[in-house]
């Protein structure tokens, strides 16, 4: 499973760690800011060495999706 903590607002504390995937993914993330506007995007590969999942946030600064298979 994967567990994450994010910075409540900018320049601010984190939250505490929650699980936010129904899967276990290697170690090393990979994160990118999307093209179209200022949105980070995650990707993580499962254990399966197959399968390809990722997260983004909705908005700037904003909240983030659930993991997804990337299709």
């Amino acid at each position: 499973r994967v567990a994450e903590a994010w910075q409540v607002e900018p320049d601010s504390t984190w939250s505490d760690w929650a699980v936010t995937a129904p899967i276990v993914l290697r170690t090393g993330l990979a994160a990118l800011r999307n093209p179209d506007e200022p949105r980070l995007e995650v990707f993580g590969t499962a254990l399966d060495g197959q399968a390809t999942w990722h997260a983004w946030q909705e908005e700037p600064n904003g909240s983030w999706t659930s993991w997804e298979p990337l299709s």
